[in-house]
């Protein structure tokens, strides 16, 4: 079973995941190991994640707006393409749109490999490949039938209204190889059509990074919370962000945004969601209307 201390024993110093990266750069170019590193997990939440990927079956990312988390995805899946042509992923978002982004910081990150347009798909030059494709329904879901993938990643997972796909999509993970760490990723911020699904499925059953086991299943996952605070080089390139993301106005939209506040339920009728505002239940007087 995970455990927390597989998670946090070994916090990463600044550079020590170099070795790991450079590695990958080879796979990717097949340059000497000394060539300059494409990307690196920041230190924090990005490094912590990438370091749990052995630890755990299900790992969630996020809480705050601009914690770096679609380039933990991407680096997520780079973190294993030494496995070959038994690594094989797929990154979904709801929307083919909403994939854009993705797939323009995946052209920086992946330099090296190569990217087929029509297919949107990157082949790598170890034989791992990764697909982007987007999903809008369990109806489409069952699009994936008989797949087989060692990686899936959702971005946003709260944009989804419930985890119906998500689930549906775990049937898929599987290898007749011997592959280390298969394992299904996500993202996502507070707010958002699947905001209770997931707080329940991720944020409410155990501490932060503290894995849990699922009894039904038997899957471990854990939840590891980023904020924009720890993205220090989103901060350094547009240190006024911060400002935007309080001038958005809401009260309980910029908590949710900014500080990555599960209890601010945006876009709801009521606002807040906290037991210091809630009363003992009581009988409704006759007389109210």
């Amino acid at each position: 079973m995970a455990r927390k201390d597989d998670i946090v024993e070994a916090l990463p110093q600044e550079g020590a995941e170099d070795a790991i990266w450079l590695m990958q750069r080879y796979y990717l170019t097949g340059m000497a190991a000394t060539e300059r590193v494409t990307w690196r997990p920041q230190f924090g939440p990005q490094a912590i994640a990438i370091d749990a990927r052995y630890a755990v079956d299900e790992l969630f990312l996020g809480g705050g707006r601009g914690g770096g988390e679609s380039d933990y995805l991407l680096g997520d899946f780079l973190a294993d393409i030494s496995q070959g042509a038994n690594w094989q992923g797929i990154l979904f978002r709801r929307t083919y749109p909403e994939l854009d982004e993705l797939i323009r910081r995946s052209h920086v990150i992946y330099r090296g490999a190569e990217y087929k347009v029509g297919k949107h798909e990157w082949r790598f030059p170890s034989g791992a490949t990764l697909k982007f494709r987007h999903i809008d329904s369990a109806h489409d879901a069952a699009h994936y039938q008989g797949h087989a993938y060692q990686w899936i990643g959702w971005d946003e997972l709260t944009n989804w209204p419930t985890l119906q796909s998500y689930d549906l999509l775990k049937a898929t993970l599987r290898s007749a190889h011997n592959v280390k760490g298969m394992r299904v990723t996500a993202t996502g911020n507070p707010g958002g059509p699947g905001h209770t699904p997931v707080k329940q499925g991720y944020v409410d059953v155990a501490e932060p990074m503290t894995p849990y086991v699922d009894p039904v299943t038997g899957m471990s996952r854990v939840y590891i919370p980023a904020r924009i605070c720890d993205n220090k080089k989103l901060l350094e390139a547009d240190p006024r962000y911060l400002e935007r993301l309080k001038a958005v106005g809401d009260d309980a939209q910029v908590r949710a945004w900014l500080e990555g506040d599960w209890d601010a339920l945006v876009g709801s009728f009521f606002t807040i969601k906290r037991e210091e505002v809630m009363v003992e239940p009581f009988d409704i007087p006759p007389d109210w209307q």
